[in-house]
């Protein structure tokens, strides 16, 4: 979509999109190895990983409006509030636990945060300068 493209290219030099990029492109890269699309609830254990849920829930809410209505750079600013929660998420909680059951829900709301970014932006394709 052209407005899509031209708002990213309006949007490519802002500090906060930088970040929006770094997370989308590592949750994408860890994401391949999910074997579901979304997380259980009452299995998310660490506060980190509850709160990046509850973020996604919000978000996702958020970039489907944006979305509904071709607003792209608010669907764009939308993800961005996502980059602390990520960041703080990779910080404090191990991804690849020892129990199986916890590590493929770990890996659900990488997948499900992966298909939110992906409606807006396959972002691993964003050249960020340097």
């Amino acid at each position: 979509c052209v407005t899509k493209a031209r708002v990213l290219s309006e949007v490519v030099n802002e500090s906060w999109f930088k970040g929006l990029v770094q997370s989308a492109d590592r949750i994408s890269r860890i994401a391949v190895s999910a074997k579901h699309d979304m997380p259980i609830e009452s299995d998310l254990i660490d506060q980190e990983e509850k709160e990046l849920h509850a973020m996604y829930l919000k978000t996702s809410w958020a970039v489907s409006d944006a979305g509904n209505s071709e607003d792209w750079l608010a669907a764009l600013q939308a993800l961005a509030k996502l980059t602390t929660p990520v960041e703080l998420f990779f910080e404090k909680v191990l991804v690849m636990h020892y129990d199986e059951r916890i590590k493929s829900n770990r890996l659900a709301l990488l997948s499900a945060l992966d298909k939110l970014y992906r409606r807006v932006a396959d972002f691993s394709k964003v050249v960020l300068q340097k």
